[in-house]
């Protein structure tokens, strides 16, 4: 992949001296990385998050950064209409004259207005425009990226929950947020080639009348019911807005703040419940689980038994339920650090310090287990470090209930695990039970002291297939310092069969306490 764009924003953010050669190298490994891990995220929030870039410096550069891609992208529609005979070079010259004196204008309106193009011309060579960024250049929406920040620069500047003078402002919130919903459905639907720009336009004329007779509908379910794009389009389309610029109102009774990230299953967003006025963290499904009818019944089934623990080593679970067409399960928002975010940045941890904190997660997995709950997705970005010090283990909203001695598998299951730490028989869709997540904690546990996962690969099915045939190198032969006896407990928290394993959290505690004990000793001596 040549992430283009993102290597644009991070030259001009190294020509404008926000940032070292070395930063940029730095970040654009963690970008990557990120990448490769599902996550939805740009080079300029890497930076954000490093405290490399401020928030002003980062829309600095990302207008410099849509500034050049106007102009690339004018560039290139020329010379798509002079390689179609479109257009005369001599013609192209004089239009880019009269854009060089219109800053504002683009290329597109220049030649049209000049009659050098038909409109099946302009949609000929816009398409052939599209189809060649998308092939060389990836995603190169830069005014998403600033809209998604300019977003969370709003709510970072009134995080202050409205009160009852301020029903003026929350209705014209919405209002932006609807036009901004809009406007990004359609240009993904135009960016996909799911409908023409004609289909798009009777679709927002309709939308118009319906407001006018006080009808709301989204613009993805009215190309729906036009027959411009499938059901799977729709929930599609409803996915890349879920993620990238939801509505504040998107769940009843809570306000969306700002997005925290983003899994398989769903996008985390920190909110506000309105009715108890408590800043929350809140999960709401994505739309292809959320009109699954088996899987709803599951989820808020589950969800229910989540919030019925209480753990100090565990998120807490508030409440799980529907708004409209969403699922969303509300939990404890944690104020601290991913181990994830701490092995970006240091590499790996100390033996000592990631004992204490698998040690937690398995006083966290004992108390899940005596519910017979699975977690199924145990890694080091669902590990949070608070500010107070302390191990909290999040996402149990999505764990599994099992019965005693009879475990079941479901398709969905299999997606549950991130592909670096699953367990091979979630990999190969067998019964499972608390030893997939003994499995799944050693695999984050072998991260924490090595620096590496257990198992990479270009693709997750390769990674996949690894865990479940690849013999694993011990920890202490990848990463020297890492003493025998942990290497060994992480060996068998890996084996393959989880009859190898350690049988239950308890066990798995029991035995790393005695190590940290020693541990102890031998520091004294």
């Amino acid at each position: 992949m040549s992430y283009y764009k993102e290597r644009l924003f991070s030259k001009i953010a190294l020509r404008e001296n926000l940032v070292t050669q070395a930063q940029m190298e730095e970040c654009f490994e963690i970008f990557k990385q990120r990448r490769r891990e599902g996550v939805l995220i740009t080079i300029g929030q890497v930076m954000l998050e490093r405290g490399y870039l401020s928030r002003e410096e980062v829309e600095r550069v990302l207008r410099k950064q849509s500034q050049t891609a106007k102009i690339q992208k004018d560039l290139l529609l020329g010379k798509l209409c002079v390689q179609n005979r479109f257009l005369t070079p001599e013609q192209l010259q004089e239009c880019l004259s009269v854009l060089r004196g219109s800053p504002g204008s683009r290329l597109s309106k220049i030649l049209m207005d000049k009659k050098y193009l038909t409109s099946d011309q302009l949609r000929k060579v816009l398409l052939e425009q599209r189809e060649w960024i998308e092939r060389n250049w990836g995603d190169f929406e830069v005014e998403r990226d600033l809209l998604v920040l300019a977003r969370e620069g709003e709510e970072g500047a009134s995080e202050g929950s409205l009160g009852d003078g301020d029903v003026g402002e929350l209705e014209l919130r919405r209002e932006r947020d609807a036009r901004k919903e809009t406007l990004l459905v359609g240009e993904l639907a135009l960016r996909r080639r799911l409908v023409s720009p004609e289909q798009l336009r009777v679709a927002m004329d309709r939308k118009e009348a319906l407001k006018a007779e006080g009808m709301e509908k989204n613009l993805a379910q009215i190309l729906e019911e036009e027959d411009y794009i499938t059901r799977e389009d729709r929930l599609i389309l409803e996915q890349e807005v879920l993620i990238s610029s939801p509505r504040r109102d998107l769940i009843k009774n809570f306000e969306i703040l700002e997005r925290l990230g983003r899994g398989a299953m769903g996008v985390v967003y920190k909110a506000r419940d309105l009715s108890t006025d408590q800043v929350v963290a809140l999960k709401v499904l994505l739309p292809r689980y959320s009109n699954d009818v088996k899987f709803y019944r599951r989820f808020m089934r589950e969800g229910y038994i989540a919030t019925t623990l209480d753990h100090p080593n565990i998120v807490k679970a508030y409440e799980v339920g529907i708004s409209e067409e969403y699922v969303y399960f509300s939990m404890q928002y944690v104020e601290g650090e991913t181990i994830q975010s701490l092995l970006d940045r240091q590499g790996c941890l100390s033996v000592d310090y990631a004992l204490r904190v698998v040690i937690e997660i398995a006083k966290a997995l004992e108390c899940a287990w005596r519910h017979q709950l699975v977690h199924r997705d145990i890694k080091p970005d669902n590990i949070i470090i608070t500010r107070e010090g302390k191990v909290k283990l999040c996402d149990l909203g999505i764990a599994k209930e099992v019965a005693p001695g009879n475990p079941r598998f479901t398709p969905t299951d299999k997606i549950m695990g991130t592909p670096y730490y699953i367990s091979p028989e979630l990999v190969q869709g067998e019964e499972i039970d608390i030893r997939s997540d003994i499995y799944s904690l050693g695999a984050s546990f072998y991260h924490m002291v090595v620096g590496k996962v257990p198992f990479d690969g270009e693709s997750t099915p390769r990674i996949m297939v690894k865990h479940v045939l690849e013999a694993l190198v011990p920890p202490h032969e990848r990463k020297a310092g890492v003493p025998l006896e942990v290497s060994e407990v992480i060996m068998r928290m890996m084996a393959k069969r989880p009859d190898g394993r350690f049988q239950t959290p308890e066990q798995l505690r029991l035995e790393l306490e005695g190590i940290l004990g020693r541990f102890g000793e031998d520091r004294d001596e």
